[in-house]
């Protein structure tokens, strides 16, 4: 809660039995009565005088936990604040926002970052002075010299010449070392702590061509959007929330304080109300919005029903209304599933989709998944009412209504959320984006004017040679196609599901084929082509990216859990240095045990990018 101090008050009151409770209550006692800056030496002793064993009981753990909690939220700037014998931690909203103010608090987890073993191991690799091609170098050859460049800046010769260099497996031809690394070393270097991100990254290292080595002048990484982000998903109209504000009248509010008089400066809040819309507008506002909304709900909950593997699972596709009892029996199965399966590990070496789909981990899934839905479709059909915009508002004032809003609103979030769709047809291509048109289409087609989504990156990107800013790339576009007499290029924007598409048609040559293939590849390569199928072939290219694009250690952060991984990161730098590893080897990397080593091995060959080669006594593992 926020109190009048504009301050996030909490209460910190763990669930802890009589016995740590006192011990809680009297820790508070010895904090109140120490000076403020003394409070946490003082709480800090408590935890090192708790000896956690083995042998500790379940109420000594959660003591100990609920302590080195309260630890990490004072170092994450929150403050104690004891009042009659309780203890309140208090956090300025104020700061919330602050840049500096979030560097310190993640700066406690970035320095954790350091103490770890792999971590402390790469750096001091980095750092240790080598020799290369009869040079001494080493991670540091690569930081640009400050005397030359202020050297430059007083002769007002040219200071920098930058440029953008992707991150592959390759090594870098003026120090040996891999991109991968110079990459990942120079990441350390930020003020904020370095996590791998789920899903697809790109990255690249921007480069100083003016300086001896084309030392690094700074890095960035192009990846998936987050799956869940408040902010943007509130400003594109995919939360509740999001729906909520779209139906209420548009209004300005003002807030004022004003002194009252005789009372030794006591301030009164003032709120001023006006509405932005007339009552008529409002509401032919809000039937378009709730007609379009409702329409496009509905089809996302159709849309995930039919993306759903019902064979086995005893639902008929022309089912209009699934009664409580099939979908608690729905939820039973797989409840039983889950207790059946609590440890049950992935497969990524799947050739049978349809028995992949079948087995009881995913049908697991597909259970809850179905069961979420026809809940949802039934919502639905209960607020049924005369108007969209009647059955919107009751649902909006209900629990189970805004619930089934959401489920509806993440069915259609799933299908777009992140990255760039494109589909691949034989005369042409379709382009679809999450978002709006940033101009009106009208100035899109006659160029001249842009208007960045994110303009640091723009400016970033232009400042090394890419993009000029001028509003000219689709009136290019336009170009290409006229001069070629194609169809011209439609864009178009959705309003409701917040979405852009461009479709791009162009001709084809006699046997189907798009005439990019044609002048991009030899004849052997044309002829291979043309004998797969269109799935096969998106494979194969997207293959050969791959192979340029990724390291073993990007692949394997993906597919592995984040802890596993830890667990083998330094054998899998070992490997993509060396290529091959051993248990041995291994078992000098990771200080751990024969037994130990051999289950991270294995850990390892089952993700499918290791493979064992030799018999027992000479084994290796190799990529």
């Amino acid at each position: 809660m926020e109190n009048t101090n504009k301050n996030v008050e909490e209460l910190f009151n763990p669930n802890l039995s009589q016995m740590y409770n006192d011990k809680f209550q009297e820790l508070i006692f010895r904090m109140d009565n120490a000076y403020a800056n003394y409070r946490v030496k003082v709480l800090k002793e408590e935890i090192e005088t708790q000896k956690v064993s083995a042998e500790s009981d379940v109420e000594e753990l959660k003591y100990v936990a609920s302590l080195r909690v309260l630890l990490d939220l004072i170092q994450q700037g929150w403050v104690m604040d004891i009042r009659a014998g309780a203890l309140y931690l208090l956090f300025s909203s104020e700061n919330s926002n602050n840049k500096d103010y979030i560097k310190y608090r993640l700066s406690f987890e970035r320095n954790a970052q350091f103490e770890e073993k792999s971590i402390v191991q790469f750096i001091a690799r980095m750092e240790k002075k080598r020799n290369f091609e009869g040079r001494e170098i080493s991670i540091k050859s690569l930081i640009g010299d400050s005397t030359a460049l202020i050297n430059k800046i007083n002769n007002g010769e040219i200071i920098v010449s930058p440029y953008i260099q992707q991150v592959t497996n390759d090594k870098d031809i003026y120090t040996g070392y891999k991109l991968s690394d110079i990459w990942r070393y120079f990441r350390y270097t930020w003020s904020i702590p370095y996590k791998t991100m789920p899903g697809r990254n790109i990255y690249y290292l921007v480069r100083d061509e003016a300086q001896e080595n084309h030392p690094v002048i700074g890095i960035f990484a192009l990846g998936n959007s987050v799956l869940n982000l408040t902010v943007r998903d509130n400003d594109i109209g995919w939360t509740v929330d999001a729906v909520e504000n779209s139906m209420a009248r548009k209004q300005d509010v003002q807030k004022s304080n004003k002194q009252i008089s005789q009372t030794e400066g006591k301030e009164v809040s003032a709120k001023i109300e006006r509405f932005l819309e007339s009552e008529e507008e409002y509401i032919r506002r809000t039937e378009e919005y709730a007609n379009k909304l409702l329409i496009q709900l509905e089809a996302n909950i159709k849309d995930a029903l039919n993306d759903i593997y019902v064979k086995d699972l005893g639902y008929h596709r022309n089912t209009k209304h699934s009664d409580e009892e099939y979908i608690q029996s729905l939820r039973a199965q797989a409840e039983k599933l889950r207790l059946k399966n609590l440890n049950n590990t992935k497969n990524d070496n799947v050739t049978d989709w349809v028995a992949e789909a079948e087995s009881e981990l995913f049908k697991k899934k597909r259970l809850i998944e179905l069961a979420k839905l026809l809940e949802t479709r039934n919502v639905f059909q209960k607020y049924h009412a005369s108007s969209a915009r009647e059955q919107i508002d009751k649902m909006l004032k209900k629990d189970d209504g805004r619930k089934a809003i959401s489920a509806a609103l993440i069915a259609n979030r799933k299908n777009k959320i992140g990255v760039l769709k494109i589909v691949k047809f034989n005369d042409g291509f379709r382009f679809s984006n999450p978002g709006s048109l940033k101009l009106p289409k009208e100035q899109i087609y006659k160029g001249g004017e842009s208007k960045a989504r994110n303009p640091h990156m723009q400016t970033m990107l232009r400042m090394v040679g890419f993009g000029d800013n001028a509003g000219s790339g689709f009136p290019d576009i336009l170009k290409i196609w006229s001069d070629n007499g194609w169809e011209i290029p439609e864009l178009m924007e959705d309003t409701i599901l917040n979405q852009v598409t461009l479709i791009l048609k162009y001709k084809t040559d006699e046997v189907g084929e798009s005439i990019f293939l044609d002048a991009k590849m030899s004849e052997e390569d044309k002829k291979t082509e043309r004998g797969l199928s269109e799935d096969e072939k998106t494979e194969r290219r997207l293959s050969e990216d791959e192979k340029t694009e990724r390291g073993l250690s990007e692949d394997l952060s993906e597919v592995m859990t984040a802890s596993d991984y830890k667990k083998v990161e330094a054998i899998i730098l070992y490997l993509e240095d060396n290529k091959y590893v051993t248990p041995q080897i291994a078992e000098k990397l990771t200080g751990k045990s024969a037994p130990t080593v051999r289950r991270y091995l294995k850990m390892l060959v089952e993700t499918g990018y290791v493979k064992v080669d030799g018999s027992t006594s000479n084994i290796k593992y190799v990529i």
